[in-house]
């Protein structure tokens, strides 16, 4: 709703306001989306748990393609406030969807502990637990070195030279690619060897993006990111599945908001340290160094937790309990 008084209002202080309002959605987003993966838990059985990210997954790309795509045409005819104005109240009814969903059981939460104590708990679970710990480093690494979407305007422009047009293909194809093995998934859960091929997927991600930084034709370019896409679909799922299968209940939203912390840092700092790279090294040396980065990352996130190496996922294996870790120290 600010962004739509901002779009209507010529008087006001575009960009100060334009900052506001976007850090005012950051520290919104920092408590929603950890608690929105604790209720997550709290709705969907423990049983459908690999499904339910397979799914999840699948509807985030999918809108995060048709997104854009929807709003530039709302844009394009009726202008920004109503483009604005239309995510306002897809947000709306979202949050009335949710009012709706009957409550549920909530663990029981101490309430003597102070806050740092309470973070502290999160913090320390996720560090003496191998398989999470291993897979949101995985995450961190491998997009904070290895990603290239702050890039992709250079590329289409200087490298690869397809104009905006071009763009808009390469700004997709990994979306296009992340949705495909989303779809995949739904039907074939990765439950056997996932802890192989989580590291199978991050390890291809690097190679695309090797052949994406060395590539100079356009096709081979498209489909360097649409595998990297493809791979990072499946490392999603694979990750939010264990996320899911290896947080005590006690725990949940805490553990939740570590893994988001990992995630804000890969993409939002991971653009920022290939903006530095790009500008240093130039455009192609900082992808493929960070390619190679990541299969660096890979090797000794393998060699360091075999417990991730070796993982099944077992929906049907009972909850973690908070265990001495998460107590208070």
């Amino acid at each position: 709703l600010a962004l739509t008084w901002i779009a209507v209002t010529p008087s006001v202080d575009h960009l100060g306001a334009l900052y506001a309002a976007v850090f005012v959605a950051g520290l919104a987003r920092g408590f929603a989306d950890p608690a929105a993966s604790a209720f997550e838990a709290q709705v969907v059985p423990r049983e459908l748990y690999v499904n339910a990210s397979t799914w999840s997954g699948s509807v985030w790309q999918a809108t995060s393609i048709l997104g854009p795509a929807l709003g530039g045409v709302i844009y394009a005819g009726w202008g920004a406030a109503a483009a604005y104005g239309w995510v306002a109240g897809l947000l709306a009814l979202s949050g009335l969807s949710m009012a709706l969903i009957r409550p549920k059981p909530l663990p029981v939460v101490s309430h003597t502990e102070s806050i740092w104590s309470s973070i502290a708990a999160g913090v320390r679970y996720v560090w003496h637990h191998q398989v999470l710990l291993g897979s949101m480093a995985l995450d961190l690494f491998a997009v904070l070195f290895g990603g290239a979407v702050a890039l992709l305007p250079i590329f289409a422009s200087d490298i690869l030279r397809v104009g905006p047009s071009g763009l808009g293909l390469l700004a997709a194809a990994p979306a296009v690619g992340a949705l495909a093995s989303m779809l995949w998934t739904a039907r074939r859960p990765p439950v056997r060897h996932a802890g192989r091929l989580l590291l199978t997927a991050v390890a291809g991600f690097g190679l695309a993006m090797l052949v994406f930084a060395w590539s100079r034709v356009f096709w081979l370019s498209l489909a360097a990111l649409a595998v990297s896409g493809l791979c990072d679909g499946l490392s999603v799922v694979i990750r939010e599945t264990i996320l899911r299968l290896h947080s005590p209940d006690a725990l949940r939203g805490r553990i939740a908001a570590v893994s988001w912390i990992f995630i804000g840092s890969s993409n939002e700092i991971g653009a920022f340290e290939s903006g530095l790279a790009a500008g240093w090294l130039g455009p192609v040396p900082a992808v493929w160094l960070g390619g190679l980065v990541t299969l660096l990352v890979v090797a000794v996130t393998a060699v360091a937790a075999p417990e991730l190496r070796a993982l099944h996922l077992d929906p049907a294996a009972p909850a973690p309990a908070a265990g001495p870790a998460a107590e208070p120290g």
